[in-house]
Formats: C-alpha cells, sequence, structure tokens
C-alpha cells in the first residue's frame, strides 16, 4: 500500500473495522495461495485489487510503528498476518524509491492521496538471485508504468514486473 505523495490530511471515515476484515479475508487466502503447488498469481492479485478498489483508501487502519524514515519518506506496517503485509509510504513530493528487487514477493501498490508513478522492470538474462551478488550487473527492460491515486493499484508477482521503482 502506497500513500502516495502525501496531501493535507482528511478525516478517515469510519470504515476501519471493514477495511480490516477484508484485509483478515486476504490475509486467510492469501495463505492458502501460498500452501498450492502451482498458483495463480496474477488472478489472486487481480481479485485482490478489485477489493481493494472498492474500499475509501482512507478508511485504512493507521500505521502501527514507522520502520522507516528519512525526510523525504516513512514506511511502516499497517496489518500484518504473514504471509500477508499491507505497508503504508507516506511520500513528500518529489520523493523517490529506487528501483529494488522484489524477486520472491508478490506487491500491491494503492494510492491513496496525491499521486505517485510505479515503474516495473524485468531482468534480461542472467539475474543475480536476491540476496545474492547485489554487485552484479545486469539488464533491465521496463515492462509497466502506472499512475498511482487514490483507490487505484499496481502490483507485481514474483515471476513477473518484480523490481519496482516508485516517484
Amino acid at each position: 500500500l502506497h500513500r502516495a505523495a502525501r496531501q493535507e490530511a482528511t478525516a478517515a471515515p469510519a470504515r476501519t473495522d471493514e477495511v480490516e476484515a477484508v484485509l483478515r479475508r486476504w490475509a486467510d487466502r492469501t495463505a492458502a495461495l501460498v500452501a498450492q503447488e502451482e498458483p495463480n498469481e496474477d488472478a489472486h492479485l487481480l481479485e485482490l485489487c478489485a477489493d481493494l478498489a472498492r474500499l475509501d483508501p482512507r478508511a485504512f487502519p493507521p500505521r502501527k510503528v514507522v520502520s522507516f524514515e528519512n525526510e523525504a519518506m516513512k514506511s511502516g506496517p499497517v496489518f500484518a498476518a504473514m504471509p500477508f503485509v499491507v505497508i503504508q509510504f507516506d511520500m513528500e513530493p518529489g520523493a523517490e524509491i529506487p528501483a529494488h528487487n522484489h524477486v520472491g514477493w508478490d506487491f500491491v501498490s494503492m494510492g491513496v492521496s496525491g499521486e505517485a508513478t510505479v515503474r516495473h522492470f524485468e531482468p534480461v538474462g542472467a539475474f543475480p538471485d536476491p540476496g545474492k551478488e547485489l554487485r552484479v550487473d545486469f539488464a533491465l527492460r521496463e515492462v509497466a508504468s502506472q499512475l498511482l491515486t487514490a483507490g487505484r493499484t499496481s502490483s507485481l508477482t514474483r515471476t513477473r514486473a518484480n523490481i519496482p521503482a516508485s516517484r
């Protein structure tokens, strides 16, 4: 969950309990997906994105703790029931999250307010395993670029578009 470029705070409607119920259901569905031998991750994420689009983004529960912070961004978990985690990113205008490796993860970004562009890349040819050979040169190709605004989503899977960058 990305809270796109921060704007003035608006009061969240009293529907946080509804959002939390949806997130609990998705935590259960995600645990079941992970247990499958050949999961259809794209179908799973498309259904998740459809459910998220029905929710008021302002009704998400507040971040429980700040796990990362600098002058341009704060992030931390909103909801966690492994393997399903919702993280809130508050980004100042002009803030960037450089391209980084999410190989091995499924990930959905959703705008809450303001706007941010999420670009997705995939490796071309050989690619180092996550956590190994991090200083090896490799080539990328851009496979998607989406503008996130309130309620719009972007996704990646363990094998599709799994190197994102945001601005």
